[in-house]
């Protein structure tokens, strides 16, 4: 058994989830019964029993596909992904998306003709999970050299995880063809959160305070006595703790202003954003003669930058109202912006 390269790249991928995740997955995909096994032991022997009660030595690479799948789907946030545009795609040629493996069949097809490729193709959450796995003789392995495709039908985004040079040409000339575009455009958008990349492309519009619409969070009567009692009710709890604001007018007023550009709820996750600068200093009483634009680039890194900037506002760590390239970010559907002066007439 420990000669067999899939059995061990199937243990890999097992030892990556914990114990009660996997077998949860397990259960939901058909592979065993509820009530057949628990999670007692340690995670070397309770990969065993799975391999024994629901392989029986029998692992395949479909097997393998399928698995690093699941977890890239739990976890995708082990991958950096990037967001693809579908030029001049036309949304009345639908992809079926009840039959996945004709799209499998479909990619294998034109890839083939390049590369020895294997494809496994699955459903979930209304996108079409890929992974691509460019075949390779100086590796027995099936968990390197792979790619994950995500794609949404009927919507012209697309999101990757990273390419090698050579493979990309070739991936993004045949997801055109197949998605009946005329051309895949990179958009100056990436991350590790493909929930928040999803939500910055395909809600962009419906982002900051308009999100509570989309979420279905709007008070249905807000003339009622209940809603106003409950509101005043909630205000005189925050007066009367022990601790209190001496500026208490002035941070209400800043909340409102922070709530009305990016609305109440958690903002999507990036983990980077970039302003390339092309102004000139602000400061001209210190600095006069320096009336030319000067070029520099500014990056914000966090876990989430798009709270932490709302959370400097909302704090009082910086002046507000933020300006519009900053209140915007989360409707403008890419952490790469270029600010230049403007013209004047």
């Amino acid at each position: 058994m420990a000669d067999n390269p899939l059995i061990k790249d199937l243990c890999k991928l097992f030892k990556k989830f914990n114990k009660e995740e996997l077998l949860e997955g397990l259960i939901k995909h058909g592979f065993l019964k509820e009530g057949v096994l628990d999670t007692e032991g340690t995670k070397e022997s309770f990969v065993n029993r799975i391999l024994k009660k629901c392989f029986d030595k029998n692992v395949t690479a479909e097997h393998v596909a399928l698995m690093d799948l699941i977890y890239h789907q739990s976890h995708p946030n082990c991958k950096k992904w990037t967001v693809y545009k579908l030029v001049g795609f036309d949304p009345k040629k639908m992809l079926n998306t009840s039959e996945p493996w004709k799209f499998r069949s479909q990619l294998k097809s034109c890839l083939g003709l390049y590369f020895k490729v294997e494809i496994y193709v699955h459903l979930w959450r209304n996108g079409l999970w890929t992974r691509i796995q460019f075949c390779n003789r100086s590796s027995t392995s099936l968990l390197s050299n792979n790619v994950f495709i995500i794609y949404y039908p009927n919507s012209e985004y697309v999101f990757m995880s990273t390419i090698k040079a050579a493979h990309k040409q070739y991936i993004v000339q045949t997801l055109s063809t197949l998605l009946h575009s005329q051309t895949l455009e990179e958009v100056k958008l990436s991350g590790r959160d493909v929930p928040s990349l999803k939500e910055l492309v395909l809600n962009k519009s419906s982002q900051g305070v308009l999100s509570k619409y989309r979420l279905n969070q709007v008070d249905g009567n807000p003339l009622s006595r209940k809603r106003k009692r409950e509101k005043d009710r909630k205000l005189e709890v925050l007066q009367s703790q022990e601790i209190t604001s001496e500026n208490w007018a002035e941070e209400q007023k800043r909340q409102q202003l922070i709530d009305g550009a990016f609305g109440t709820n958690l903002q999507p996750k990036l983990e980077r954003i970039e302003f390339k600068m092309q102004t000139r200093l602000r400061s001209r009483q210190q600095f006069p003669q320096l009336i030319s634009p000067i070029s520099c680039n500014v990056r914000f890194e966090g876990s989430s930058v798009l709270e932490g900037i709302k959370n400097l506002g909302s704090q009082s760590f910086v002046d507000i109202p933020l300006p519009s390239y900053l209140t915007n970010l989360h409707s403008l559907s890419r952490n790469s912006l270029l600010l230049k002066e403007k013209k004047t007439t």
